[in-house]
């Protein structure tokens, strides 16, 4: 006859380790083992007949509060890939993809308007827009609280210039009262994508940036040449980007987690002020921009199963062993970009080596890196020599003082810091000497 052990009751709260005797009755009954929980037997408990899981579905069955043969259709986050040329969320059948309602009131409530109003000012207090909202503060809030509850927002017209360092671009601002609408946003809806967006996205987001992600590169570039021998890289970006985004589309990603109606109104309302694509210089273009290629992230973490895999708004990177496995990658992204958010990659993309000797550096985020080491770009070190002769001018007539000539120095030392860079950083700051004429 089979031997077995008695059948025993179940603590809810006790550990992994009871044996198979106890029965599970603390998780879903589709989970097989029958260890969860345990306590001494009780007289009043039957004896149920086999093990593992036609033990503890039975028992987990009664005391379920979905009865078996109803679907569940509550809210739970999927882990899914999605499709490669399909970018809504793949959905498991029975559940829901997670869903943001009634966010409005959030936006327009008082205090998160204040609280946009002091990140809106943060080191422009002296400029006359913020002085003059300054004034009426309390006013101009409720003033806005009005229009954004009586939905009779609309945004301003923005003043437009441009920007040549880093290089040649239309930046467009608009007034102190719209940014303030727009941090109002933000603060809400921002940490909605922030939970889903993948670790080893670094621009615009908390604890990111620049440097990390270059010292995450070269951590990738160290391990794969330390386990293969030669690194290869993939280094591409998006061609034109803010400019290219495709506003019906990004609407229905957007739409695919807010459901509330009036945020999507305001949403729509802030893209529209602008005729194609996103402004640069919008506190909103940041995040959206960053929600827009969470898409393609998605898909390279999850269909493709790429592990080395960096992005920095539209520039990326992917570090490999095999060049030809980098070549299918690039294939299968360039044509989930084009035929599902709409966007070009730049004729610049680029598969190569990345090695002192039989290669060369990678080129990203302000560095050229190699496994070993790593140096600031040159172009960087060519505007801070002519950041310094033009301050030493300005300097020279009283134009600027020293607290404005630091905070440059302190700027560029801070980055320049991050490479291998103490000869060239002492050879750019001592190519100048700071004096006043007469």
């Amino acid at each position: 006859m089979l031997q077995r052990l008695p059948y025993r009751g179940g603590n809810w709260n006790n550990g992994s380790n009871a044996g198979l005797a106890a029965r599970n009755l603390n998780n879903e009954r589709s989970n097989t083992n029958s260890n969860i929980g345990f306590r001494p037997a009780l007289n009043d408990c039957p004896k149920q007949r086999g093990h593992g899981f036609a033990d503890s579905a039975s028992i987990k069955r009664a005391l379920s509060p979905h009865p078996q043969g109803e679907t569940y259709t509550g809210s739970r986050r999927l882990v899914g890939a999605p499709s490669a040329f399909d970018c809504r969320p793949k959905q498991s059948k029975g559940f829901e993809v997670k869903t943001y309602k009634n966010l409005y009131p959030s936006i327009y409530e008082l205090e998160n308007l204040h609280n946009a109003y002091l990140k809106a000012r943060l080191g422009k207090r002296e400029r006359t827009e913020v002085l003059r909202f300054e004034r009426d503060l309390e006013g101009n809030l409720i003033r806005l609280q009005e229009h954004l509850i009586n939905e009779t927002y609309s945004t301003g017209q923005y003043r437009k210039f441009y920007v040549h360092e880093p290089k040649h671009r239309l930046v467009a601002a608009l007034p102190f009262r719209d940014r303030v609408t727009q941090h109002a946003l933000i603060s809400v809806i921002e940490p909605i994508w922030e939970r889903r967006f993948i670790h080893h996205s670094y621009a615009c987001r908390p604890g990111r940036g620049m440097h990390k992600g270059s010292t995450q590169a070269q951590q990738w570039l160290r391990q794969v040449q330390r386990q293969h021998g030669t690194a290869y890289c993939l280094k591409a970006d998006v061609s034109k980007y803010f400019a290219s985004i495709n506003q019906q589309v990004l609407t229905g990603i957007l739409s695919r987690k807010i459901a509330c109606q009036r945020t999507l109104d305001l949403c729509k309302n802030i893209m529209s002020s602008w005729p194609e694509g996103l402004p640069i210089g919008n506190l909103t273009s940041q995040l959206w921009a960053n929600v827009y290629l969470h898409e393609l992230d998605a898909m390279v973490k999850h269909k493709l199963r790429i592990h080395r895999y960096i992005r920095y708004m539209d520039d990326f990177v992917i570090i490999h062993h095999d060049k030809s496995y980098l070549k299918a990658a690039l294939n299968t992204i360039t044509e989930f970009l084009n035929n599902v958010l709409k966007l070009r990659l730049n004729n610049k993309t680029q598969i190569f080596p990345v090695s002192q000797n039989n290669g060369r550096a990678l080129d990203f985020l302000g560095y050229r890196t190699w496994p070993t080491h790593k140096r600031i770009r040159k172009d960087s070190v060519k505007r801070m020599n002519k950041k310094m002769k033009k301050m030493a001018r300005l300097y020279a007539v009283g134009d600027i003082d020293h607290d404005y000539i630091k905070r440059r120095i302190v700027s560029w030392i801070g980055h320049a810091q991050y490479a291998d860079s103490y000869r060239i950083r002492n050879k750019v700051l001592g190519s100048v000497t700071f004096k006043r004429e007469g």
